[in-house]
């Protein structure tokens, strides 16, 4: 199950007349434009299936978070009976309070992260992740604030995105940074046309 926001955009809306209507930065354009953004969480089966199972629309002015939204979704849909095996999520997702809320429920998670984030392969000593070593094959290191995960940096897809990948038994980690980075291609892809 994959968390991302869209963005509805509203140039010609009177965000006065529609509260779902804010203002938020869209790295497409590098500016702050009018628009509805709306939080989702998609489902795919082994066969590739896409289903949207949740979603809020996120504004400013409510006081949730996105990270507080995805919360509230996940649960939202564990209590339905979904039990999906991976959640995978941007590094806009991969709070420390998403990623222990993940491992409570026994989920695998896949998580991109950003270059600035601490971790450690020795005890108090951290390092950011663009400054760490990290070999192709992965490194095992502690995240600071949450546990030990294995990382992967990974530059050919999108220059300067790092990945944490928490253990998946029976996969190897190049297998799932495979599968997580061919369906961020898919969404970046999609992002790049429109």
């Amino acid at each position: 199950m994959s968390c991302d926001d869209s963005i509805l955009e509203k140039p010609y809306s009177d965000a006065s007349k529609s509260e779902l209507i804010g203002f938020h930065y869209l790295g497409k354009h590098r500016k702050v434009v009018k628009e509805i953004c709306l939080v989702t969480l998609f489902y795919t089966d082994i066969q590739e299936h896409r289903l949207l199972v949740n979603y809020r629309i996120y504004q400013q002015k409510s006081g949730k978070t996105k990270n507080e939204l995805f919360a509230e979704m996940l649960e939202e849909v564990l209590s339905w009976g979904l039990h999906p095996k991976v959640i995978t999520a941007d590094s806009w997702y991969a709070s420390v309070f998403n990623l222990k809320m993940c491992r409570k429920y026994g989920l695998d998670t896949l998580f991109a992260v950003e270059k600035d984030r601490l971790i450690s392969t020795q005890k108090r000593q951290y390092e950011r992740m663009e400054e760490a070593y990290i070999p192709a094959e992965g490194l095992l290191t502690h995240l600071k604030d949450f546990d030990w995960v294995n990382a992967l940096r990974k530059e050919e897809v999108y220059p300067k995105f790092h990945y944490i990948i928490k253990p998946i038994s029976n996969i190897s980690l190049v297998d799932k940074i495979d599968v997580f980075l061919s369906r961020m291609q898919r969404i970046w892809r999609l992002f790049l046309k429109t």
